[in-house]
């Protein structure tokens, strides 16, 4: 609470913005969010700002922060962005997440399809929901997927390049990732 002359008139306001002026922490910028909202029924952001915090929260471990971000995107009809999807996924890996890192999938699945060609960002979310699947101890289902994704590469005309993108972004961002993640350096190293 401040003066006519921008001074404040309590010195714990006044410390309070001190303290967090130079604060530019997710976990700070979670909490105006969950501020702002809560003072404003109509509050939202832009999408890229959505995206941004969603990015962050996601990178910082911050999942049901996320969460909540996602959820409150869905309500106003936004999507995240597509090059999220695997730092969402990898999100919901890292505290072994699988139902959240399925439905992220299928979500982005739906987006692919609707898209028609594949992508680069294809094989990062199979590699991504792979992942996840070895991080939370369903290796066979991991293996079953990435099957299942090769023969849908059958009577593509580019089939063996569409084949050697997916297993190289498996290999690097799926299982030498797992291991890293689960401190098997030796073995990480030798699958390179």
């Amino acid at each position: 609470y401040g003066s006519a002359n921008g001074s404040f008139v309590f010195k714990s306001t006044e410390l309070e913005n001190e303290l967090f002026s130079g604060d530019n922490s997710i976990m700070f910028a979670t909490k105006l969010y969950s501020v702002a909202k809560a003072k404003s029924s109509d509050f939202t952001l832009s999408s890229s700002m959505y995206d941004a915090l969603v990015e962050a929260c996601a990178l910082q471990g911050r999942v049901d922060d996320m969460d909540t971000i996602l959820s409150d995107m869905r309500h106003q009809q936004l999507a995240p962005a597509s090059k999220l999807y695997t730092t969402i996924i990898n999100a919901y890996a890292s505290v072994k997440d699988i139902a959240g890192a399925k439905s992220t999938y299928e979500q982005y699945r739906d987006l692919a399809i609707t898209r028609g060609t594949n992508d680069q960002q294809d094989f990062a979310v199979y590699a991504g929901l792979i992942r996840t699947y070895f991080a939370c101890g369903f290796e066979d289902a991991g293996h079953h997927f990435y099957s299942k994704i090769i023969q849908s590469y059958e009577n593509a005309e580019d089939r063996q390049v569409l084949a050697h993108e997916l297993t190289a972004s498996v290999t690097m961002n799926a299982l030498i990732q797992h291991k890293i993640d689960t401190g098997d350096f030796e073995d990480a190293m030798a699958s390179i």
